[in-house]
């Protein structure tokens, strides 16, 4: 009997270990998804791996609730000031979201084909611009946050990166209605 116990005990680690061998993606971590409730689901990404432990544990990390019954304005934000001009660029499928990269410049530079400006807060508190370059999009099928615990159908990320590095991102969910004219605009170049 104990050694039945044992052979099992081998057998159910041998497995895990494949299990957990076969779900790396192509990007050399452990493979997730959007499914709530599965095994690799939002709720569990920060039991996949120590380098995903901040999306269990972060308090600004993915994914995100938005439960607009605590939603607290700020009254120091600005109107978001937005300038985007067409440029050249790429749509890629990871299998986990379609990205719209944009090209680089003949000497390998990154094209920023606009920007945002954020008015954030110093460290005395007092408003200040910060300006943010465009650098990517990319659609997440379903949405990668939920807003009072609802996902919807799709979600799309405007992201920008300032010089220091930061990061801000503009998140657009999708419910199944009217056609969208942005997908209009770039649908005969799919």
């Amino acid at each position: 009997m104990m050694m039945m116990m044992m052979i099992l005990v081998v057998i159910v680690v041998a497995l895990s270990s494949l299990d957990v061998a076969l779900s790396y993606d192509d990007y050399g971590g452990p493979s997730f998804s959007y499914n709530a409730m599965s095994m690799d689901g939002p709720e569990n990404w920060g039991k996949l791996s120590p380098a995903y432990s901040a999306c269990g544990e972060g308090k600004m990390q993915s994914p995100i609730d938005i439960v607009t019954a605590d939603a607290v304005p700020n009254p120091a934000l600005d109107n978001l000031t937005r300038v985007y001009a067409p440029t050249a660029a790429t749509l890629l499928n990871s299998g986990k979201a379609i990205t719209m990269i944009f090209d680089h410049k003949d000497d390998g530079t990154s094209v920023f084909p606009g920007a945002i400006t954020v008015t954030t807060l110093d460290n005395g508190g007092a408003p200040k611009k910060m300006l943010f370059g465009f650098k990517g999009i990319h659609w997440h099928i379903p949405s990668e946050h939920t807003i009072n615990g609802q996902r919807f159908p799709m979600e799309l990320h405007l992201v920008h990166t300032s010089e220091e590095g930061h990061l801000a991102v503009i998140s657009i969910m999708y419910k199944i209605g009217e056609p969208d004219a942005f997908y209009d605009q770039i649908k005969e170049k799919l």
